[in-house]
């Protein structure tokens, strides 16, 4: 089967949330089960440097369309209407992931026009929730409602992002409800504890707090602050990612300053690569306070190295997570802040989740959820009537039903 993934964002551009790695990890899974997969996306510049200099390797490569506008995450990729015009016909399937960009969208439509079935993974973006709700409602108006409308299958990573889509009113027989992965080399040997404090001249017997993503208002990073300045002992907090560009990178230091803790909190910008699994592994605990996360790959990265998680109910894999490898709470200050200072007081308790989250990471290789995908795209080829059988679409080879 030849399927094209497409996203926004993609490798070697680490640091733009969990899309990046889902769709290195998913696509990789299917080329290793026979399938040719190609990834269409946006050139989004210089990508963030990994340790030593050198851009970590990925596959399969991708065809980077020439950005001509950028505002945030969100690019004007003119090239996208002549790829599909030469290519898209070439694929069996197109698999889209994320909602609020403008390459998703051309793409569907095209195959809308061709007759190319496509699936649409939302991640998480579908129900407006802070910034800019004039403008989403707007885009679902002009061009979100066809766009989901005429995808064949609409993919939920979590039971939370599920209900919220049910909640929505998608379609129940439309709805996939599948996890997401890892990729397991990348963690199955970790650095040795201790270089990620020494680069910031912090001591092992430091209690640290660690949140690692976009600093970005859904992250709700002035709750973890509010949340840190309520902690009866002394401990340092390290807020590691880029910043969104929504203002919450001011407003929260300038929260710091007034809840007295500017002097104990470190930003540290963007991770990737080793510096990454450095940071998970010399982390007391890791706090992921989200307002709303369809998944939260960060939250599982550092369970499977070894460290105890706290997370709120808004998050998608807090389920997954909750008393092996985490702390479950309210989306509330003093319930993050509780979490935290039981973790930190409770040795027995901060090594038993954190055994348990680095026993999980045999369970979360991305081969099941790949198979689950590979089942729902010839399910889908099935239901055509008529399989295409010349060279100009696709390998014209379909399963029986």
């Amino acid at each position: 089967m030849k399927i094209l993934e497409v996203a926004q964002a993609y490798a070697p551009y680490w640091t733009r949330g969990g899309t990046t790695t889902k769709v290195q990890g998913i696509s990789r899974a299917l080329t290793s089960r026979g399938h040719e997969v190609k990834v269409l996306t946006a050139d989004l510049g210089r990508p963030l440097m990994s340790e030593g200099g050198a851009v970590p390797t990925w596959s399969p490569k991708a065809t980077y369309l020439s950005t001509w506008f950028s505002y945030r995450a969100t690019t004007v990729n003119p090239g996208v209407v002549g790829y599909c015009r030469r290519h898209l016909r070439d694929f069996d399937v197109v698999h889209i992931n994320g909602f609020y960009d403008f390459i998703g969208p051309a793409v569907s439509a095209c195959c809308r026009r061709w007759g190319i079935p496509y699936v649409l993974e939302l991640m998480g973006m579908y129900v407006p929730v802070v910034r800019s709700l004039v403008k989403k409602r707007l885009y679902h108006r002009l061009m979100g409602q066809a766009h989901v409308a005429g995808a064949e299958r609409i993919v939920a990573t979590s039971t939370l992002e599920y209900q919220q889509l049910l909640g929505a009113g998608l379609p129940v027989d439309k709805l996939v409800l599948r996890r997401n992965g890892l990729t397991l080399a990348e963690f199955a040997d970790l650095p040795a504890r201790g270089s990620f404090r020494k680069q910031l001249n912090l001591s092992p017997t430091v209690p640290l707090v660690l949140f690692l993503g976009r600093l970005s208002r859904i992250k709700s990073l002035d709750l973890l602050l509010r949340a840190f300045a309520m902690l009866s002992m002394e401990s340092r907090l390290v807020l590691a990612g880029p910043d969104d560009g929504d203002g919450c990178v001011e407003e929260c230091r300038s929260l710091a300053r007034r809840l007295g803790v500017e002097d104990r909190v470190r930003w540290v910008g963007p991770l990737d690569g080793v510096r990454k699994l450095a940071a998970y592994v010399d982390a007391d605990v890791f706090v992921l306070p989200s307002l709303s996360e369809n998944f939260g790959y960060v939250a599982v990265e550092a369970a499977v190295c070894g460290t105890a998680v706290v997370l709120t109910n808004r998050c998608g894999s807090a389920a997954l997570l909750d008393g092996r490898a985490a702390i479950v709470v309210p989306h509330d200050d003093k319930a993050v802040a509780s979490a935290i200072q039981r973790l930190l007081e409770n040795d027995v308790l901060r090594k038993r989740l954190g055994e348990g989250g680095r026993a999980m990471l045999r369970e979360l290789s991305w081969e099941e959820p790949a198979a689950q995908m590979e089942r729902v795209y010839f399910e889908i080829l099935n239901r055509r009537t008529t399989a295409p059988t010349d060279a100009s679409r696709g390998t014209g080879v379909y399963p029986r039903a």
